[in-house]
């Protein structure tokens, strides 16, 4: 039953870099501003989910407790090197998602509502 946690997460990862780009897209575009305006803002846009993945594992780490003496507490770096680690690679397809979702939404053929009163 793992895979329908998988499958919420990706899907929610999709739909709010995509969407958030989209509504970046819109927005340069009412503006008046340039495409590349766009691809810029996908960066932040990406950034968004690796950085509350970094977030949460130092929030997970702050209260790691010890099992025995001899145990070297060297658990929650390597948590947050990994959230370091996954949080990189999820950048890229955060990036491309959030740069189809402003290419999408800045496409000047986008037909426009018009009102005949």
């Amino acid at each position: 039953m793992t895979w329908i946690a998988w499958a919420v997460a990706i899907i929610v990862f999709g739909v709010t870099t995509t969407g958030l780009g989209y509504l970046s897209g819109v927005w340069i575009r009412r503006r008046s501003w340039s495409v590349w305006l766009a691809i810029l803002m996908s960066i932040p846009i990406a950034l968004i989910w690796p950085a509350v993945m970094v977030v949460l594992a130092s929030h997970d780490a702050a209260g790691y407790q010890r099992v025995d003496a001899l145990d070297p507490a060297d658990a929650p770096a390597y948590v947050f090197m990994g959230a370091l680690m996954f949080g990189t690679i999820l950048f890229v397809p955060g990036f491309f998602l959030a740069s189809a979702g402003a290419l999408l939404g800045w496409r000047p053929d986008l037909p426009r509502k018009e009102y005949s009163n």
